[in-house]
């Protein structure tokens, strides 16, 4: 999530999996941190399962997870819908300025000045909805 933010250094604890028949799979602690992100989804619940915690527990995290993963899925979505929504509004935004410039004789007299402005406002808005 943070990973792309300036001065942020994304770090993961090193550890060795391995899968015993009698206990099922087993995680050692290397006690180094290197630098990335740590590429297994759910580390903490392979984590939990490795330490053997009570199914009970293991039942209800997996659950959360879940209903994170779905969250943050539907969230990002949203987030994208929204930028969609605000270009929508700006290029109509747009049009209609230019609409009314066209119209209108007393904005064609400074018609130029005020493209040029429009322009820059207008790249600055959409580059920042991007």
């Amino acid at each position: 999530m943070f990973a792309n933010r300036p001065g942020v250094d994304q770090l993961q604890l090193k550890t060795e999996t391995s899968s015993d028949n009698e206990h099922g799979p087993i995680t050692k602690m290397l006690y180094v941190a290197e630098a990335g992100g740590n590429e297994t989804e759910h580390y903490g619940l392979q984590l939990a399962r490795a330490t053997s915690f009570p199914s009970r527990f293991m039942d209800v995290a997996e659950r959360a997870a879940t209903t994170l993963q779905n969250l943050r899925e539907s969230t990002d979505q949203e987030l994208k819908w929204r930028r969609i929504r605000d270009r929508r509004v700006l290029l109509l935004n747009l049009q209609t300025i230019l609409r009314n410039m066209y119209t209108s004789p007393d904005l064609r007299l400074g018609a130029l000045s005020a493209l040029v402005r429009l322009q820059s406002e207008f790249l600055m808005t959409f580059h920042d909805s991007v």
